[in-house]
């Protein structure tokens, strides 16, 4: 911010990290100056541009370091000042980012932010049309209605084949609508644009529609009442939504979730033997990593394997995916995981 000169760690790096202030920060910065300070190989280069992306690490980064040396000490530079500069970019092997991308990201996101900002409804619209799956659109809606925006699943009559804005609203597509498809969807809109009437099916389709977007309040609808007061069901613990469980607040939290993904581990995969050096587990070898969501967001979630015969094995045996339960766990300082301790199926 100007407040403080600008150092260089070199005169020979001064052109190149001119951009950042004196400070190495992109991958490009990383590779010029290893060329051109350290006099390391284009294919020396090219390697450690794949490390940064690999996030290999300081370790690996180390490995060229006497390469690194003696070109510098070609362009006369002491070792200690060699060294000084090898210091600000072999942690670059941790994870760095490339300055290309960040301005292509930085313009992307700008652009969002005008969007979004000015044009609220038409940008959601925009995002609903690409999402991937039926569970992002949910998501996206549920921001929607948090901003005060409002949506409606879908409008018999005025509804496009996709998500539209017409008249101030934001409306679902036919094809988001149970038993339309695309082929469907355009018909429909043809036959409204030439005057004719529907099919009795198309009508019955309309009449009745049913979308994944009627109901994406489904932990409030259904538990609401619990969460409003859980001392009348004999809940001591306040229940916490999953999108406040923070890392850097960590204790004990109870909070409700639909099971999204179960994960059986084994202390004896191959990866977890070599860390082990082969020594395998013979009692309590298993352990589980399970995803919930409630309306606010997901969360993992770990039933360690001296828990894992009375508390996992019976998710992963009778557990399916969209069923819901209440969960009490601790959170560990540092990283956003529970570590579950109890947890009550619910119908």
């Amino acid at each position: 911010t100007g407040a403080a000169p600008v150092e260089f760690l070199h005169p020979l790096t001064e052109e190149i990290t001119k951009v950042t202030n004196g400070v190495v920060v992109y991958q490009e910065q990383v590779m010029t100056i290893a060329r051109d300070v350290g006099k390391l190989s284009w294919e020396d280069v090219s390697t450690l541009r794949k490390a940064m992306s690999k996030s290999f690490g300081k370790e690996y980064f180390d490995t060229f370091w006497e390469r690194f040396k003696v070109g510098a000490a070609e362009n006369g530079i002491e070792e200690d000042q060699a060294q000084r500069i090898w210091d600000n970019i072999n942690t670059m092997g941790s994870w760095a980012f490339n300055r290309s991308h960040a301005i292509a990201y930085g313009l992307l996101s700008y652009w969002c932010c005008v969007l979004k900002s000015k044009f609220p409804l038409e940008f959601a619209a925009a995002c609903l049309r690409n999402v991937k799956d039926d569970e992002q659109a949910v998501r996206l809606l549920r921001e929607v209605v948090k901003e005060g925006l409002g949506y409606k699943p879908f409008d018999k009559f005025k509804s496009k084949a996709n998500w539209s804005v017409q008249d101030g609203e934001l409306i679902g597509g036919l094809i988001g609508i149970k038993g339309i498809g695309p082929k469907m969807a355009e018909d429909i809109e043809k036959r409204r644009e030439w005057g004719q009437i529907l099919t009795p099916r198309q009508e019955k389709l309309l009449d009745n529609g049913e979308t994944p977007y009627d109901d994406i309040f489904e932990c409030e609808r259904r538990f609401g009442h619990i969460k409003a007061d859980p001392a009348s069901y004999n809940i001591v613990t306040p229940i916490t939504d999953i999108v406040d469980l923070d890392a850097d607040r960590p204790g004990t939290f109870v909070f409700f979730g639909k099971l999204k993904e179960k994960n059986l581990r084994d202390m004896n995969e191959t990866v977890n033997l070599a860390k082990r050096g082969g020594r395998r587990v013979e009692n309590n070898n298993l352990w589980l990593n399970c995803t919930f969501e409630d309306d606010t967001g997901p969360i993992i979630c770990t039933i360690d394997r001296f828990k894992y015969s009375r508390m996992g094995k019976p998710i992963v045996e009778d557990g399916r995916l969209g069923d819901w339960y209440l969960v009490k766990g601790t959170l560990r300082a540092g990283f956003r995981k529970i570590y579950v301790d109890k947890w009550r199926k619910l119908d």
